[in-house]
């Protein structure tokens, strides 16, 4: 929006006043659209609802895709009244907004600490932070996700010999959970949490591990995971 300026005080006023009422106008229609959204996802919530209470009492594929879809429509609902929200928000830019009621972040995560400090540029002159009084701090704590890395781990087992009898020393090789095979434990579990956890199909995660700059064809994940599948028999056996 444009500032003019005006000639007399009442023209002045009666601008802030057309300002001040298409900002309350964006602001109903934003609260329009968030109470709609807010409308279809309940209705899709007591549906998932139902169909959960069903599936306990019946084991179908259909009502698991069913509930699937649903959970899907969900996702969706509530990315567009995110965006719905954030678009609303952008036109009424400027407008005293109301503070968001967040739980607090959990205390177990690890937290970095950046910094910022103001231009020490006071209008007395003065460029000493030493002359200046700190009367406190604000702090935003942000969530950040640090991404997964692959990593080579390399097993080195020196061979020694003996000069006096000839005898040849080195550590037994290493335990690994694919016999000959590359991943270790850590990448196997991943794989496998990934399967059966995260319903993640073998062809999407290798195409997620060659964005990393590793090309595990799908074929190969199958068989690290049906011998993964294979340790933990005896697990599952004993729960």
């Amino acid at each position: 929006m444009q500032t003019a300026s005006f000639d007399t005080p009442d023209a002045e006023i009666a601008a802030l006043r057309a300002l001040l009422a298409e900002r309350d106008a964006v602001l109903a229609e934003r609260d329009a659209e968030l109470r709609n959204a807010g409308f279809e996802i309940e209705k899709l919530k007591v549906q998932l609802a139902a169909l959960r209470r069903d599936k306990y009492g019946h084991s179908s594929e259909k009502l698991a895709a069913e509930i699937g879809q649903l959970e899907m429509l969900i996702g969706d609902a509530e990315e567009d009244a995110a965006q719905a929200a954030a678009r609303a928000e952008a036109r009424a830019k400027g407008q005293p907004r109301r503070p968001a009621i967040r739980k607090p972040l959990p205390e177990h995560l690890p937290r970095e600490t950046i910094l910022h400090e103001p231009v020490f540029a006071c209008r007395c002159g003065c460029t000493d932070p030493k002359r200046l009084t700190r009367l406190g701090e604000d702090v935003t704590e942000v969530l950040e996700k640090i991404p997964a890395r692959l990593k080579v781990i390399r097993h080195v087992r020196p061979r020694y010999a003996c000069r006096a009898c000839e005898a040849v020393l080195q550590a037994p090789a290493p335990d690994l959970p694919v016999e000959k095979g590359r991943p270790g434990p850590g990448l196997l579990a991943h794989v496998l949490v990934s399967k059966y956890l995260d319903g993640l199909p073998l062809y999407r995660l290798s195409a997620i591990l060659a964005r990393e700059g590793v090309e595990i064809e799908r074929q190969t994940l199958a068989d690290w995971v049906g011998r993964g599948a294979w340790w933990l028999s005896r697990l599952a056996e004993a729960i």
